[in-house]
């Protein structure tokens, strides 16, 4: 009976953390920004207010809070599948000379790296409970993905030589499902400590691996963007990941912004460098541009060949918008394109006004640009993609 109402309990714990939510107003100083600007007012968020819990008993008695396995009342253990009693199958007083003797506390960013420092050595996020043996297994090597394994956990964890491409060293890989997972964790850390990225790196790099990882001016190196970045499409934020992120902000009252926001990670390292991340999406305006031609509608996205020319050409558009918030901007790319002017007064975009764009190849060949306006809250950016060619 009594395992049963502790059971019961798990279940009612795990749903109450699938109905919580973002405190309001929580990410607000991170709206409309992206790239590091945006990674630097996360760390702010992230950083303010971390309640530091100690390594003992801190951690351990926080995991029977953020890492108990609802199905089975067991450690949810992401290098193994062993099974886990909380209170006494903790490594310390037994060992680890197989796997599923004990579980322990890894760091997933070692604890080496940064020389053992506060608070990241207590960090819930950064320090998960996994098997002593395999954590063991795992070392200090960063993560990665694994060519020929000399070792492999009962769940399929590996260790050996890296093949993916950016580094050839030993590296661990986990499973595909808890990739993400992973792949989150090291973005935290890049992103909740990034002042303290460049030190790590001066005093360690001769000893350990963290410079593979870690860069000082972007957070994260090509290697460990690159791998990240996949991992992370690959295995989206889990309601694993949700839960726990909810049981650690209780303890430490701070959260993971890559798990409140899946994709987030796309506006600092990734695909959307050139979108601005908003908190709460803003909708677009009432009424996006209209773009005409002599009287012909150009839609987002189009492409308008010029043809092979032989000196500069020029084609006109009326901009025509409503329901804007500021003054439109209007930008060319590509060569051989330019546009008529860079800005359109809000007042002259609501009531019509006149581009016209420039095609002027200066030798032969084929071209390719685009005229992109933005601004004024316009969601999305409006583009007209270009062609043309010169003999």
């Amino acid at each position: 009976m009594k395992l049963k109402i502790q059971y019961i309990l798990l279940l009612l714990i795990w749903s109450f953390h699938l109905q919580a939510a973002i405190p309001e107003g929580y990410y607000d100083s991170a709206d409309a920004k992206n790239t590091n600007e945006l990674r630097v007012a996360l760390s702010a968020i992230v950083s303010a207010n971390h309640n530091v819990i100690s390594y003992t008993p801190g951690l351990w008695n926080a995991y029977a809070t953020t890492d108990i396995n609802p199905s089975t009342g067991k450690i949810w253990d992401m290098y193994s599948n062993c099974s886990f009693t909380i209170t006494t199958n903790q490594c310390g007083s037994e060992g680890y000379d197989v796997e599923c003797d004990c579980y322990n506390r890894e760091h997933t960013t070692p604890a080496s790296w940064f020389s053992d420092a506060s608070p990241m050595y207590s960090d819930l996020f950064n320090v998960y409970p996994t098997d002593g043996w395999v954590n063991n297994v795992r070392n200090n090597f960063p993560y990665g993905e694994v060519g020929l394994a000399d070792v492999t956990s009962v769940n399929g964890s590996r260790r050996g030589n890296s093949d993916f491409p950016g580094y050839s060293g030993i590296v661990f890989e986990p499973v595909d499902e808890y990739k993400g997972d992973f792949a989150r964790t090291v973005m935290y850390m890049a992103t909740r400590y990034m002042d303290n990225l460049a030190s790590w790196v001066a005093a360690n790099s001769n000893d350990t691996e963290v410079e593979i990882i870690y860069d000082s001016s972007n957070g994260l190196t090509p290697y460990a963007i690159n791998l990240f970045l996949s991992w992370s499409r690959m295995d989206p934020v889990s309601t694993k990941e949700t839960t726990r992120n909810e049981a650690v902000y209780g303890i430490q009252s701070n959260r993971n912004p890559f798990i409140d926001f899946p994709g987030l990670e796309e506006y600092i390292w990734g695909n959307k460098t050139g979108d601005l991340f908003y908190v709460n999406e803003p909708p677009p305006p009432s009424n996006p541009p209209v773009i005409t031609a002599t009287g012909k509608v150009v839609n987002n996205g189009q492409t308008v060949a010029f043809g092979t020319v032989t000196g500069a050409t020029q084609k006109s558009y009326t901009v025509k918008t409503s329901g804007i918030t500021g003054d439109l901007t209007v930008t060319a790319s590509g060569s051989g394109f330019s546009v008529s002017t860079a800005t359109i007064p809000q007042a002259n975009a609501e009531s019509g006004y006149d581009i016209t764009i420039t095609f002027n190849p200066s030798s032969s060949g084929n071209y390719t640009g685009s005229v992109t306006i933005t601004g004024g809250g316009l969601m999305p950016a409006f583009v007209l993609n270009m062609s043309g060619s010169k003999n």
